[in-house]
């Protein structure tokens, strides 16, 4: 089973006349933070049960606390990662999601991959705004930014979500790098391939502006 060490957890239950009125207060124990991770979360079940309004955040938060939870993805353990996010939803009588929209922040943290690289990658100023629309069954990724070895990346998308899978365009663009930091974000990964000699070695004294992928 599932448990979390919570210090502590509050939650306000209210009749009101347009509804079932919630909220929670809830704080996760962190050995490896000077401070806890607090989740919030107002809730709204109108008493027809549709419109359930939701918003919620989270301050502080370690997603090695996912790996703990979740053998399948222990590769989020060797992570260093701290995050708050924010949520606001709209659930249907079924308290499935119509609409949605999700902001996460981390101002600093390391990725660790060994198909990126055999050391942590550094980052800061990672950003990410998405929003769902179940009517459309489109999920955007409108804003997405990040800072690794001092290139700043972004990133948009427009994602189509099914009942067995989620696919769709992904763009990646950097507006601005030296050519010296391709060698250091060069993909573990590709090491050694046929692309290498001439992207990272012979492509070291310029400047790259406006790359993108898709």
């Amino acid at each position: 089973g599932v448990s979390w060490l919570l210090p502590r957890a509050d939650i306000q239950v209210n009749s009101t006349s347009a509804g079932l009125s919630s909220r929670v207060y809830a704080e996760f124990f962190d050995s490896q933070q000077a401070s806890n991770s607090v989740f919030r979360a107002d809730i709204l079940i109108p008493w027809d049960k549709t419109g359930t309004q939701v918003t919620a955040s989270v301050d502080n938060f370690n997603i090695h606390h996912f790996a703990e939870k979740l053998a399948e993805h222990n590769l989020l353990a060797s992570q260093n990662i701290v995050m708050s996010a924010k949520i606001d939803a709209v659930l249907d009588s079924d308290f499935i999601p119509m609409l949605g929209r999700i902001t996460l922040v981390s101002p600093q943290g390391a990725i660790r991959h060994p198909d990126l690289s055999e050391q942590d990658i550094p980052y800061r100023d990672f950003s990410l705004e998405a929003s769902y629309n179940a009517g459309t069954g489109k999920f955007e990724i409108s804003a997405a930014k990040i800072t690794l070895k001092d290139v700043p990346v972004e990133a948009t998308s427009i994602l189509d979500v099914g009942s067995d899978k989620i696919s769709g365009p992904l763009r990646v663009s950097i507006a601005e790098m030296d050519e010296a930091l391709i060698e250091s974000l060069w993909p573990a990964a590709l090491k050694g391939d046929n692309a290498e000699e001439w992207i990272v070695r012979k492509m070291t004294a310029g400047t790259l502006r406006d790359v993108y992928a898709d």
